[in-house]
């Protein structure tokens, strides 16, 4: 048993230190690995070793052999080739260890709550990748290499530990004998990360709410096993139920973006109605964005040039590395400017991800070739902070930057517009002042616009005015449902920025108890180490209050005050001193939320928590954390104010999810709480909220397929068999993993779909029993029989029933009923005709052993084809 060497053993192995069995397949977490380790036997006889996904856990690789090492969970251990006499004697334990400047600080505290902190001196030295480190072997008593999940590399000597964690810096060597190496100083990580993605598959909880989309709202009850079959369980008002075979559960989402709920009763009209007022919403949504989008077919009145030299060196410039979904909207947006259309690109990407970057490329790519570019943003710290960035980065390049916002004064905006006049202005940056008639527009060429949904109705409605004639550049953190990105293509091109910078750690978050002591010690960490703080109080009749206090707790740091009512030219001081680094504390409001980076700032103190909305918590969290270092987010709640329940969870949501790009998952669980506002810049809260976001989505997509005549007939046979077809509950344990499962079968809609789940099921679980291989069985031939003549399909044990769709003669004649005749006798098969409704035709088919039922509809599928958009 592995739990001898210090395992845990679970349902699943996606931790370090976790191993879980299920069958013949044994998965382990191991310390010494970057991946988790899947093992099959068959027997006593080990058949094969792969590393697999920990998040998906797919496998991604073989190996020939692992070595699974006893774990070491405490850290005295961990420390003890240097100190264990210290802690035999003193009978001390390691709290914390840092990196301070040039020394390694041990803190430790004994069971008097004695204090002793040991300072370690360090050395820097030079490691080059994939250079062996065996020959420092001689002066190191241990060696530790630390980084995210490890792989052992021959080039780590033999007393190597592995510690799971993150260290800024190079490579140290402490002058007692201790090596501290950052992992991917060594190795580049492994960037295999596949994931299940959360827009497409669901959770289902028992108790939570859902949407079906014949019935409407109701609750989700669990799985049931009826007739060899997995059920899912639905419960309705005065207690009826409804029992969906698990099959179909692409009929039901979770309910999210929905208040005040009231589930429905079965048969009732209500949800019809409501349906059908949601749809004529969407359909007004989409007539209008087809409106719009037909200027995209005007031609640009100046071409842009071809700078490749210009474009070249700014990309040099950038300080950072791109990434390579960075890299690729910027490639989008290139060729969008070079088409012979207009652009309209939508930029999504998560807090600090590098959407302005982006944005950035495009507005020089513009100005290089003479035209005006404008970029609005909601807010006027917003603004500061894109004028600086695009001022420094594109100034050198010969670009004028200006910006209008309430920093700039009176005499100073006009001097900006005869400017603009004169052409003297290449890029503008500004808030909703931008979009005022005085603003000359006649030079505008690429309007970029930042967090849109922040803007009101009246600037919206000029936004619109705007964009029907230029190119448009559109940045937004708020996620999109995939399915919908994909059905927007044509309307509104989009490019996702997925991946986090390179180098970026998630943001620690914790919840406390207001504690002065506490917050103070937090504060002098971050300014020990030279950074910044955000102390954030959104009430500014009480922030003199706080800013005295902490002046008091903290007499040499450099603090100041900035909120939304004071004087601009206060304001912007305040700003630019602490983007300087001269304001070591800023104590502030909410102004802060959009966009302000400084990357120097990494603590942030969030007073009164519980008053925020989800998004906003997580807006707010995104302002620390943007460079290398470590970011550390508190969220501060009163000891003596007991929290609504829906504060509990918000908290409780923010602090869970720190991982990066995060932001679906928020947004998700911030519809749950708040309710829907708007999709993709259209006001529709009313809507979503009456059939929840995902059926909001889902017919939303629909429509837009209609609106391109797509998929406007497709016929999805309807299946009833009565053999076993299901994921044995042996086979896979875990109810939420089967649901996936059904979820993935539902959607597939080819035989490669569904390959791709028997090989990854098969991978995690082992061979599958009869009922499993049925089930792939039906879902092919549902997937095989779609958009063909045949609406039903009955399957029994010695016969097959198929009823075909309305069946004139142009439709019999496509069928070819005499071809499929003479290939059913001459297949030696038996078959009849047979009429089962005033408008149905009936084709009974009888089985043998040789021909199942289930071999027999796979093979002749394509005898009932017709292409029924046509009819």
């Amino acid at each position: 048993s592995l739990y001898g060497y210090g395992y845990d053993e679970n349902i699943e192995a996606k931790n370090i230190g976790e191993c879980a069995r299920r069958g013949g397949i044994l998965d382990v977490f191991p310390t010494n690995t970057k991946n988790p380790i899947r093992i099959e036997f068959n027997g006593d006889i080990v058949t094969s070793i792969r590393y697999y996904n920990p998040t998906s856990q797919v496998s991604i690789e073989t190996t020939n052999n692992i070595i699974i090492p006893t774990i070491t969970k405490d850290i005295s251990d961990v420390l003890s080739f240097t100190y264990k006499e210290l802690f035999k004697r003193l009978g001390y334990s390691t709290v914390d260890v840092r990196l301070v400047n040039n020394t390694c600080q041990i803190d430790f505290v004994g069971p008097n709550n004695h204090h002793k902190t040991e300072t370690i001196n360090i050395k820097d030295i030079s490691i080059k990748p994939d250079e062996h480190l065996t020959k420092y072997k001689q002066d190191l008593t241990a060696f530790y290499v630390v980084g995210d999940s490890l792989k052992p590399k021959e080039y780590f000597p033999n007393n190597s530990i592995y510690i799971d964690g993150h260290i800024n810096g190079n490579i140290f060597i402490y002058d007692s004998g201790i090596a501290i190496i950052k992992h991917d100083k060594i190795k580049k990580v492994n960037k295999i990360n596949q994931k299940r993605s959360e827009e497409y598959f669901y959770s289902y909880n028992w108790g939570d709410y859902i949407t079906h989309v014949d019935y409407g709202i109701g609750i989700y009850r669990g799985i049931v096993k009826k007739h060899n079959k997995d059920y899912l369980k639905l419960e309705y008002a005065n207690n009826s139920t409804i029992h969906l075979l698990a099959q179909r559960i692409d009929m039901i989402a979770p309910l999210v973006g929905t208040k005040n709920i009231k589930i429905n009763n079965i048969g009732n009209r209500a949800w019809y109605g409501r349906k059908k007022k949601t749809k004529k919403n969407i359909q007004d949504i989409i007539a209008d964005m087809v409106d719009v989008n037909k200027n995209r077919a005007l031609r640009r009145e100046v071409p842009y040039k071809k700078e490749d030299y210009l474009e070249k060196s700014l990309r040099e410039s950038f300080p950072y590395s791109e990434t390579g979904d960075q890299a690729a909207a910027i490639k989008d947006i290139y060729m969008d400017m070079v088409s012979p259309g207009l652009m309209d690109r939508l930029i999504i990407g998560d807090v600090g991800f590098g959407k302005t970057e982006v944005a950035l490329r495009a507005a020089a790519k513009a100005a290089f070739s003479g035209v005006l570019v404008m970029v609005v943003v909601p807010t006027t710290i917003l603004a500061n902070q894109h004028y600086i960035l695009f001022k420094n980065r594109l100034e050198n390049f010969g670009v004028t930057v200006e910006m209008l916002s309430r920093f700039i004064t009176q005499n100073k905006q006009k001097e900006i517009i005869n400017n603009i006049l004169n052409k003297q202005v290449d890029v503008l940056v500004g808030t909703h002042k931008l979009l005022g008639d005085s603003i000359p527009k006649n030079r505008l060429g690429l309007l970029i616009i930042d967090d849109e949904h922040r803007f009101g109705v009246i600037h919206k409605n000029k936004l619109l005015k705007i964009k029907k004639s230029v190119d448009v550049l559109t940045l937004t953190a708020t996620p999109i449902p995939r399915t919908l990105q994909q059905s927007l293509l044509g309307l509104k091109t989009v490019s996702l920025i997925n991946t986090p910078p390179v180098k970026r750690v998630p943001i620690k978050t914790q919840v406390v108890y207001q504690n002065w002591e506490f917050i103070k010690k937090i504060m002098e960490l971050e300014i020990n180490r030279g950074g910044q703080v955000y102390f954030l109080h959104n009430r500014i009749e009480s922030m003199q209050f706080y800013e005295k206090k902490i002046i008091k707790l903290l007499p040499s740091t450099k603090i100041a005050s900035a909120h939304g009512e004071m004087k601009s030219k206060s304001l912007e001081k305040i700003i630019l001193s602490f983007f300087k680094g001269n304001i070591q504390v800023l104590i502030t409001t909410t102004i802060i939320e959009a966009g302000l980076d400084v990357p120097n700032a990494n603590t942030i103190i969030i007073t009164a928590a519980h008053m925020y909305g989800l998004s906003q918590l997580y807006q707010i969290r995104g302002r620390v954390g943007r460079g290398e270092r470590q970011g550390f987010c508190y969220l501060v709640i009163p000891k003596e104010e007991s929290l609504t329940v829906g504060a509990i969870e918000r908290l409780k949501t923010i602090q869970e999810n720190t991982d990066l790009g995060s932001g679906y998952r928020i947004s998700i669980k911030d519809l749950e709480l708040r309710g829907a506002g708007n999709v993709f810049g259209y006001e529709q809260s009313g809507y979503v909220s009456s059939v929840g976001y995902h059926l909001y989505c889902k017919m939303f997509n629909d429509e837009l397929n209609k609106s391109r005549g797509e998929g406007k007939n497709i016929c999805v046979p309807k299946i009833q068999y009565f053999g076993n077809a299901s994921f044995d509950d042996n086979y896979i344990p875990l109810s939420q993993d089967r649901l996936y499962y059904y979820q993935r079968l539902s959607a597939a809609k080819n035989k490669q779909d569904i390959d791709a789940v028997q090989e990854e099921v098969a991978d995690r679980y082992g061979k599958p029993g009869p009922g499993t291989t049925n089930l792939y069985k039906i879902t092919e031939i549902r997937t095989a029989y779609t958009q063909t003549l045949v609406k039903n399909i009955l399957i029994e044990k010695d016969r097959v029933v198929l009823t075909l769709v309305d069946a004139d003669a142009k439709t019999a004649n496509e069928v070819s009923v005499g071809n499929l005749m003479n290939t059913l006798e001459g297949a030696g098969i038996k078959y009849m005709f047979k009429q089962l409704k005033k408008d149905s035709l009936g084709l009974e088919i009888f089985c043998d052993v040789v021909n199942g039922p289930l071999t027999m509809l796979m093979r002749n599928a394509e005898l009932f084809y017709y292409d029924n958009n046509n009819t």
